[in-house]
C-alpha cells in the first residue's frame, strides 16, 4: 500500500471503477482490473494487460463506493537506485517485491506500466514514469 500522492503533472484521464467492501485501497497504488472491480497490484496473479493505472482515491475496507483512477500522466516512483534510465525506457512494476516500487530492468514476468519521463542517473531512488493503462490504451 502507497498512501503516497505520486501524480506529479500531465492529464490522468481517470475513470471510476467499484471496489469490493473488503479491499484496501490507497492513494498512489498500482492497480489492476479483476472482473467489474480493481485490486492492488500485490502479485503476479494479475497479468500486466489488466493493469488500469493509480488511484486518486482511497477506498477503506467497508466502503464499497467507486474511486477515481488516473489511467494517463506522469508520477514519481521510488525505484532501485541501481542503473540509469534514458527518457521513453520502459518501466516495470517490481514483482518481486511486496511494495509499490517499479524496476528499471526487470525480469520478463514484471509487467510494464509506463515510460521513464525523466533522464534518471545511477543512485537516483526514484523515477518519474508516463503511465499507460494496458486496459484503457489502444497499444503499449
Amino acid at each position: 500500500m502507497a498512501d503516497k500522492m505520486r501524480w506529479r503533472y500531465g492529464d490522468t484521464n481517470p475513470v471510476q471503477v467499484n471496489v469490493l467492501s473488503e479491499t484496501i485501497i490507497e492513494i498512489g497504488d498500482l492497480v489492476c482490473l479483476s472482473g467489474r472491480t480493481i485490486k492492488p497490484m500485490t502479485d503476479l496473479r494479475f497479468m500486466a494487460d489488466r493493469f488500469l493505472g493509480v488511484a486518486m482515491q482511497w477506498s477503506r475496507e467497508g466502503d464499497a463506493t467507486p474511486i477515481r483512477i488516473a489511467t494517463t500522466g506522469v508520477f514519481e516512483f521510488d525505484c532501485d537506485p541501481g542503473g540509469e534510465a534514458q527518457i521513453g525506457h520502459p518501466i516495470g512494476w517490481n514483482c518481486r517485491a511486496d511494495n509499490q516500487t517499479v524496476v528499471l530492468h526487470g525480469p520478463p514476468c514484471c509487467p510494464r506500466i509506463g515510460r521513464a519521463d525523466k533522464y534518471k542517473r545511477n543512485g537516483e531512488s526514484t523515477i518519474l514514469v508516463r503511465i499507460f493503462s494496458s486496459v484503457m490504451s489502444p497499444v503499449f
